[in-house]
């Protein structure tokens, strides 16, 4: 249109005459231009934005033109800011939090730190050592601590411990806290024989140490209960022992040292903490 001097948005006029042209209006009359005062600003409370239109700021009108209530808009990070989470050093790329937490935070979890990922060098570095990361307990270990993955050549990212205490916790339903406690409670020994925890054929750091649950209380052939772990024990002490023990137990008598276990299991300390 003559005089209008706006871009042409579709079928030769403006977006404006195009709406007029739609609605069957004239599209000789001009179009009002809005006039902003200089230096005014959003009527949003503590806004304080370069007013866009009907008062407001882009922002906020853009809120009221989608039919949304107006509310305070998100403060953009400006530079190379670290994630405001404790101890966190990666650089955050929204509200102030890195997109790790940004997503935990989303997603309603509760802020965790991050686990720390070696670089491919550093990685290729320690195997030349023979030493390994393990991502789960943090701690560079000897190589044969971890299992070989052969499809991506190279160790898994956990030791061979950690995989195992992740495989109970998962098990039992108990949280893999409550694991790592229990191995710390019985100083990673066999709760009846007080055998360390470490096959001799297998190596010290393998875990030979099961999970013993009280089975009275798991009723059906679901998964554990999560309140009926016992202690940790070898195998011996689990599969031969006390299984057979508690078969003919009133057949055979009290054995003080089966017995000593069963009435104060060291699981019993850790749900006394709250544990599970």
């Amino acid at each position: 249109m003559p005089d209008c001097g706006k871009r042409i948005d579709r079928k030769g006029v403006c977006k404006t005459h195009y709406e007029r042209q739609r609605e069957g209006k004239s599209l000789i009359e001009p179009i009002r231009r809005q006039r902003i005062p200089q230096g005014a600003t959003c009527a949003f409370p503590d806004c304080g934005k370069p007013e866009h239109a009907k008062q407001l700021c882009q922002g906020h009108y853009m809120q009221q033109y989608n039919g949304k209530p107006l509310k305070p808009l998100r403060i953009a990070v400006v530079g190379a800011q670290p994630c405001s989470f404790c101890g966190c050093i990666n650089i955050a790329s929204g509200r102030t939090l890195c997109h790790t937490h940004a997503q935990q935070d989303r997603h309603g979890e509760q802020l965790r730190p991050l686990r720390f990922k070696l670089s491919a060098a550093r990685s290729a570095e320690l195997r030349a050592q023979n030493l390994y990361w393990c991502l789960h307990c943090e701690q560079i270990l000897p190589l044969e601590r971890f299992v070989w993955n052969r499809k991506i050549g190279k160790p898994q990212s956990g030791c061979k411990l950690c995989r195992s205490m992740h495989k109970k916790a998962r098990t039992f339903n108990v949280s893999l806290e409550f694991v790592r406690e229990l191995f710390e409670l019985q100083n990673h020994a066999c709760a009846i024989c007080n055998r360390r925890h470490g096959d001799p054929n297998k190596g010290e750091d393998s875990d030979w140490l099961h999970l013993d649950h009280d089975h009275r209380r798991c009723i059906g052939d679901g998964a554990p209960c999560g309140k009926c772990v016992r202690g940790l024990l070898c195998g011996n002490c689990n599969a031969r022992g006390l299984a057979w023990y508690e078969e003919i137990r009133s057949m055979l008598g009290e054995i003080e040292l089966f017995e000593r276990y069963l009435q104060a299991p060291p699981a019993q300390i850790l749900y006394a903490r709250g544990l599970a």
